[in-house]
């Protein structure tokens, strides 16, 4: 009995590793948690596609920075009508009308002016952009308006950028209300009735061309949505050699500067005819206009995308 006992004990311990290993006789245990996905592992990428989510497909930027410009060739000048009523300095019984052209103190000599930039652009590796720079002084207002692309390549935290655009650039002269001359009558009434030039309109000249320009830009975002934009660029535009002449009607009664009117404009340009010496005479005025927009502007500023 003894032997029988010790042969038996032999045998469950040569047996117990078999059981072991064998899952059928396996206690149970806990199911092990399945890999965690990517996703769950990474929670910086979580986290960077919910901002990807909060950005829109556009980006605004608003800028302060330089506008090269030059303008040259404004004269003094008047208006006059003398073609239908003839000449008052030959017969001052002609009802001639004439005004005031002060032009000469808009000449702008070349250099830098202090401009402000708004822009608005795509999203991707090449984007579509568009921009207005403005700049004004003394009743003068210089404009760049563009449309292009914008190719661009992310270095770093850095976005640079290669903007190209071609678009136009203009000046505008603001004359104040018409006052007719002393001894001259009013209105100046040009070729047909539908070029009037009346007293109390708003009077104002301008000069327009083309321009195209290239260069860098560079935006770091520190948030999902704000940004820190900067831009350097070369660009030539330059001005037709004719200047226009526009009288605008004054705001209705009872309408509020900024309210929606519908206000007549009457244009002559400047090789017109009617734009003669301020001598009272009927010589007209030869006003060679050179100027435009070339060389280096730099802006700098903010950007910023709308939430979703």
């Amino acid at each position: 009995m003894p032997t029988r006992l010790c042969l038996l004990a032999a045998l469950s311990l040569l047996a117990s590793p078999a059981l072991a290993q064998d899952s059928r006789f396996k206690e149970s245990t806990p199911t092990a948690s399945p890999a965690t996905s990517p996703v769950q592992a990474s929670p910086a990428r979580k986290r960077n596609r919910r901002r990807s989510a909060r950005r829109g497909k556009f980006k605004g930027y608003f800028q302060l920075g330089s506008l090269p410009f030059e303008l040259s060739g404004f004269q003094n000048a008047h208006l006059s009508d003398h073609q239908k009523h003839g000449l008052k300095s030959l017969d001052d019984s002609n009802p001639e009308g004439r005004i005031d052209l002060p032009l000469e103190q808009y000449n702008v000599p070349a250099g830098l002016l202090p401009a402000a930039r708004i822009g608005i652009a795509g999203s991707g590796p090449v984007a579509w952009s568009g921009e207005l720079a403005f700049s004004g002084a003394n009743s003068f207002t210089a404009l760049v308006a563009t449309l292009g692309v914008d190719i661009n390549r992310k270095v770093g935290p850095l976005s640079i950028g290669v903007p190209l655009r071609v678009g136009f650039v203009g000046g505008s002269a603001n004359l104040g209300k018409i006052t007719v001359l002393d001894g001259y009558n009013a209105p100046v009434e040009l070729d047909n009735p539908e070029r009037v030039f009346s007293e109390g309109d708003d009077l104002s000249a301008g000069v327009s061309g083309g321009l195209a320009s290239a260069g860098l830009s560079a935006e770091f975002w520190v948030t999902p949505n704000l940004g820190l934009r900067a831009d350097v660029s070369f660009q030539q535009g330059f001005f037709g050699d004719a200047i226009s002449v526009t009288a605008t009607e004054p705001l209705p009664e009872g309408t509020e500067e900024g309210e929606t009117a519908t206000r007549k404009k009457t244009t002559v340009s400047g090789d017109d005819a009617a734009i003669v010496k301020p001598d009272g005479s009927g010589v007209p005025v030869d006003m060679k206009i050179v100027g435009g927009s070339w060389g280096a502007a730099a802006y700098v500023g903010v950007t910023w995308r709308p939430r979703l």
